[in-house]
């Protein structure tokens, strides 16, 4: 019997360290699951960190192209309106400086014909003429005419010109007074 018990106390201090290798197996594993779980959740996080600020990067980029091309389109708006602007003004003003010259080459050209007309009548000498001549200055200056008549829609370009302007706004003082404009 002390043969068995010593068998039994052999195999008893191995099975109790069996037991206890065992226990440390389990909290070993334990600590390395809590210590796994903790890598992943850690790594998880800064994923969806990474990917949240990556949105969010995309997010102000895309605002930022749209503001750049809001902000070139409506430049380049303002640069072809100035330009058409310019452009109509331009050409109202050529149009009416055209008409101006065909006016004056008119009244230049009439008033030549009348001097050589006057300068030829001179010469020739007749005073009856001369008589004549009197008589039509009288007749247009009675009937208030003009030897040059500018065209009814020769200032009618000039409109377009004094459009363009702003008027002057009038100070509120003035605003009861009856003498401006």
């Amino acid at each position: 019997s002390s043969g068995i018990n010593a068998e039994y106390g052999g195999w008893r201090h191995i099975r109790e360290e069996q037991i206890k290798e065992q226990k440390q197996s389990e909290i070993a594993l334990w600590y390395w699951c809590v210590s796994l779980e903790d890598k992943v959740l850690r790594s998880w996080i800064a994923y969806t960190q990474h990917r949240r600020d990556k949105r969010a990067k995309y997010k102000e980029a895309l605002l930022n192209r749209r503001q750049f091309l809001l902000q070139t389109g409506v430049r380049q708006w303002i640069s072809h309106v100035t330009r058409a602007d310019r452009i109509r003004a331009h050409t109202a003003l050529e149009a009416v400086t055209q008409r101006t010259q065909l006016a004056h080459q008119l009244a230049l050209k009439w008033g030549r014909h009348w001097l050589t007309t006057v300068k030829r009548r001179k010469l020739e000498g007749r005073s009856q003429r001369g008589k004549e001549n009197r008589q039509v200055v009288n007749h247009l200056l009675k009937n208030k005419e003009s030897f040059v008549k500018a065209p009814t829609n020769f200032y009618a370009d000039f409109k377009v010109l004094r459009e363009s302007r702003p008027t002057p706004k009038i100070p509120s003082f003035l605003v009861n007074r009856k003498n401006i404009l």
